[in-house]
Formats: C-alpha cells, structure tokens, sequence
C-alpha cells in the first residue's frame, strides 16, 4: 500500500500547497520555488507562510 507524503502537518497547509503545486503549469509558481519556499515555512504557522511565499512571489516578479 503506498503512503502520501506530507510536507506539513498541517492540513491546511498540505492543501495549500498541493493546491500551489497544480498551478504550475497554468503560469504559477514553478515547482522548485514552490518546494524551495515550502522548505523555509514553519509547520503551523500562518505568518512564516505568508512571509516566506510574499518572498518568493517578490522574487520572482524582479
């Protein structure tokens, strides 16, 4: 039986996140900045969230 892996425990924020990672390609994040960014987020925190992909977003619009 396969498991799912999950980035956070949040499940909030694992929805999110998938649901970032389906945008990809419709012009959205590309998926190595997404993972990047995931991998700066402190699980169960709305602020680092917001934050940490404020960030990258900025980033990749310069």
């Amino acid at each position: 039986m396969a498991t799912i892996h999950k980035l956070f425990k949040s499940p909030f924020f694992d929805f999110e996140f998938l649901r970032l990672l389906a945008m990809a390609p419709h012009e959205g994040a590309e998926i190595g900045e997404a993972l990047e960014a995931a991998s700066k987020i402190k699980d169960q925190d709305p602020e680092s969230w917001y934050s940490t992909l404020l960030e990258t977003g900025n980033k990749a619009e310069s």
